[in-house]
């Protein structure tokens, strides 16, 4: 009778032990398999031409860290806005960041160069271009507060008229422009135009109550935001464009495994390369886009880039000053990016200035 009593304890102890033990194991395989979920900010819509890249490039680091570390995309500035995706990467309210660099006036300098009247056939061009500068070290001091992960510049940027033809120097003259930066409210003004400071979001409503008579971005506008419906010439100036970085906090890349860092300096820079070439293929879809909806794709006449020429010879001049004013090698940098370009096979790639 004592054995089948004690035999009854030691299979109810058993059958505790079971009953607790498989939580607590199930507990620890979920801890050692933890997905850190990485989030990256932009203040662009999901629909942007680059994203099927940049969704590629964060999922390899995800595949090569098995799963470790996933990331999720907060689209169209619902977790930072343009000005702010810099700073919050840099406090980690982001832990990725798409940053255009001209959203930040004075932050970064040196990349501002990018921003300047360079005449370009593709942003695939300029991009390996800026790498080549990154390479040099000329964006060091001021990326310093992040990690990089990926520098390129979108296509060249064209010109949106609203209703009227923009194809002499002298055409500007009164017309609202939207101007990205500092350095393209200074052409502008340069031309006789209104500069007009308004976001990206903005720009469909604008162009269509009148707020502005021209919108200054690159043709990827006309496919995201259909502005193919509110204007009816396109100016393929193919003149400036924007600088883009992503931007990763640096407590998060310290926290990578040693894989996902290897992966990530492997592959960044051809990334940053399929980024610049999703806008360009984006480039020759608008642009059959505006034809199809009956709308006329102009240029200047000729002549008239020679009058820019006399024009924008002062927004390099300043540049320059500016750039050695604050102890940064602007006029060796500008030298520089010219000789990259050219050697890429861009003849004549500035438009007011020849390094000497």
């Amino acid at each position: 009778m004592e054995m089948k009593k004690l035999l009854t304890v030691l299979i109810s102890v058993s059958s505790l032990f079971i009953f607790f033990a498989v939580p607590l194991v199930s507990e620890c395989v979920g801890q050692s398999q933890k997905q850190v979920v990485l989030s990256h900010a932009t203040f662009l819509p999901e629909s942007g031409v680059h994203h099927v890249a940049l969704k590629e490039f964060f999922k390899g680091l995800e595949d090569v860290t098995g799963g470790a570390f996933k990331t999720q995309f907060f689209w169209s500035g619902s977790l930072a806005k343009g000005a702010d995706a810099y700073q919050r990467t840099v406090k980690r309210v982001a832990d990725t960041s798409t940053v255009n660099t001209q959203y930040t006036p004075g932050v970064f300098p040196m990349f501002s160069i990018f921003e300047l009247p360079i005449q370009f056939p593709s942003g695939e061009v300029l991009t390996k271009a800026a790498l080549n500068m990154y390479k040099k070290g000329y964006f060091d001091q001021e990326f310093a507060n992040v990690k990089v992960i990926g520098v390129y510049t979108l296509s060249p940027y064209i010109l949106q008229c609203r209703d009227r033809k923009l194809t002499t120097v002298e055409d500007f003259k009164g017309l609202k422009v939207r101007a990205g930066s500092s350095i393209t409210t200074q052409m502008f003004k340069l031309f006789g135009a209104a500069p007009v400071q308004t976001t990206t979001a903005e720009m469909y409503s604008n162009l269509q109550k009148g707020v502005t008579d021209v919108d200054f971005s690159p043709f990827e506008a006309v496919i995201i935001f259909k502005t193919y419906e509110v204007i009816k010439y396109v100016n393929e100036w193919r003149t400036i464009t924007s600088g883009f970085i992503v931007a990763m906090n640096k407590e998060v890349w310290n926290a990578l495994p040693k894989e996902g860092q290897e992966y990530i300096e492997k592959n960044w820079q051809n990334y940053s390369i399929k980024y610049a070439a999703a806008y360009d293929a984006a480039h020759v879809r608008a642009k059959e886009l505006l034809l199809k909806n009956g709308r006329e794709i102009i240029n200047f006449a000729p002549g008239e880039k020679e009058k820019m020429d006399k024009i924008l010879a002062s927004i390099w001049e300043n540049w320059i000053a500016d750039m050695e004013a604050k102890k940064l090698p602007g006029k060796k940098a500008v030298y520089d990016l010219y000789k990259s370009l050219t050697e890429l096979g861009v003849e004549k790639p500035f438009v007011g200035y020849t390094p000497r």
